[in-house]
This record gives structure tokens, C-alpha cells and sequence, in this order.
């Protein structure tokens, strides 16, 4: 039988603002897209994951947190 214990990768990896502003514009445009018109409420999540990256955004950068060329740290 398989070992169904996760060990968690805690190690960051950085993303850049223009990586995160991509990955929003791809779950928008994945959720406006016919892939899921079958699936209302996954499409509809990929859209409110988009906004809320988005709005993440402008909300680091308006109070100077994260800048066009910063990097943010993650941990996975």
C-alpha cells in the first residue's frame, strides 16, 4: 500500500509581479473561455481567482510593497 503522508515543500520560490499579473490574465481568460461552459462554477472560480490576484496587486503596489520589477518570495 502507498505511503499517503505528504511532506511539504517549504521552500520559497519567487515569482515576479509580471508572473503573477500573467497568471491572473490566463484564469481570466480561462474563464471566459467555452472550455467550461459546461462547468459554470469552475469558470466563475477561475475569474474570481484572476480579480482577486489582480486586485492583490494593485493593493502590494499601492502602498509600496511590490513593485513592476520586485520579486515576491512564496512558500509552495
Amino acid at each position: 500500500m502507498a505511503d499517503n503522508q505528504h511532506t511539504p515543500n517549504n521552500r520559497p520560490f519567487a515569482l515576479t509581479a509580471g508572473d503573477i499579473g500573467s497568471l491572473a490574465d490566463r484564469l481570466l481568460a480561462r474563464g471566459a473561455s467555452t472550455i467550461f461552459a459546461g462547468q459554470p462554477e469552475t469558470a466563475r472560480d477561475m475569474v474570481v481567482a484572476g480579480r482577486t490576484l489582480r486586485r492583490l496587486m494593485k493593493m502590494l503596489e499601492s502602498i509600496r510593497i511590490i513593485s513592476d520589477t520586485a520579486t515576491v518570495q512564496l512558500i509552495d
